[in-house]
């Protein structure tokens, strides 16, 4: 949850952000089977947010097309 709320920070998402206050008393009181359960519908949309903004950033998820055989590494 962290590694979310400190890439929102960078990114400047709100949601991703503050991504744990939306979870109250689940964290507070450490129920961890509560938090499961409300985090799983939101992990794929904080998965895709992510995804969407690095990609338009031109970062982490470039275009596998855009890349040509001298972009390898040479074996050592």
């Amino acid at each position: 949850m962290s590694g979310v709320q400190e890439y929102g920070f960078s990114a400047g998402i709100e949601e991703l952000m503050w991504a744990t206050d939306r979870f109250g008393a689940l964290l507070t009181d450490f129920d961890w089977n509560g938090l499961r359960t409300d985090l799983l519908p939101r992990s794929q949309d904080w998965t895709d947010m992510v995804i969407a903004h690095a990609q338009k950033e031109g970062v982490f998820f470039p275009d596998p097309r855009s890349f040509d055989d001298s972009d390898e590494l040479e074996p050592q």
